[in-house]
C-alpha cells in the first residue's frame, strides 16, 4: 500500500483501492481506486507514493513497464495530456535502447530523491522528476530484489535488499 495526502492507497493486482482513514461512512471509507482523467494502469500489483504522486508497476500484460500519476493528482493517469509537463502522469520502462528489460519486482520510493525499481537480476532508479528533467540510470545489471517486500531502511537511510545471492545494502 501506499499513502498520500491522509489517505491509503492499496492494490492487489487485480483492483485497487482508496481508503480513507477520516471518513465515518463506510461506504466511502473504502472506495474502489479510479481514474478521474486518464486510465488507471490495470492488473499493476507494485504500488507506491513518491514526490507527491502515486508509482504502480508490473502490469500482468507487460511486467517491465511503470507509471507514475500526475503530482498532486493520484487520480490523473492521462499520460498524453500536454498541459503543465512538468506535473503531468508519466508512463515508463526499464531498459536501454535495443536490450530486453527485466520484470519490475519492487517499488522502493527512496526519499524524494529517487524511485528504485528493484528486478530479479538489475535495479534502476528514477532520478528526479520524470516531467522535470528526471533520469532513469541503471544502479547495477548484477544484483536485484527477488520480491515487492524483499526491501526496507535502517535509521540512517540505508537501504536493505534480499537478493538472488543474498543480504545487500546500498
Amino acid at each position: 500500500f501506499a499513502v498520500l495526502g491522509g489517505k491509503f492507497y492499496a492494490t492487489d493486482g487485480s483492483k485497487a483501492w482508496i481508503i480513507d482513514p477520516v471518513t465515518n461512512n463506510s461506504a466511502d471509507t473504502f472506495k474502489e481506486y479510479t481514474a478521474l482523467q486518464g486510465v488507471l494502469p490495470a492488473g499493476c500489483p507494485l504500488i507506491a507514493a513518491w514526490r507527491g504522486r502515486i508509482a504502480m508497476a508490473r502490469p500482468s500484460d507487460n511486467p517491465t513497464m511503470w507509471y507514475v500519476s500526475r503530482t498532486l493528482a493520484p487520480r490523473d493517469w492521462d499520460t498524453g495530456s500536454l498541459v503543465d509537463v512538468r506535473t503531468k502522469a508519466y508512463a515508463g520502462n526499464n531498459a536501454d535502447l535495443g536490450q530486453p528489460p527485466e520484470p519490475i519486482n519492487a517499488l522502493i520510493p527512496y526519499g524524494d530523491e529517487m524511485l528504485i525499481f528493484g528486478c530479479q537480476s538489475s535495479m534502476w532508479a528514477l532520478v528526479g522528476d520524470p516531467g522535470n528533467g528526471g533520469q532513469l540510470i541503471n544502479l547495477t545489471y548484477k544484483n536485484g530484489v527477488v520480491g515487492p517486500r524483499a526491501w526496507c531502511f535502517d535509521q540512517w537511510g540505508n537501504l536493505f535488499f534480499y537478493g538472488n545471492n543474498g543480504l545487500y545494502v546500498l
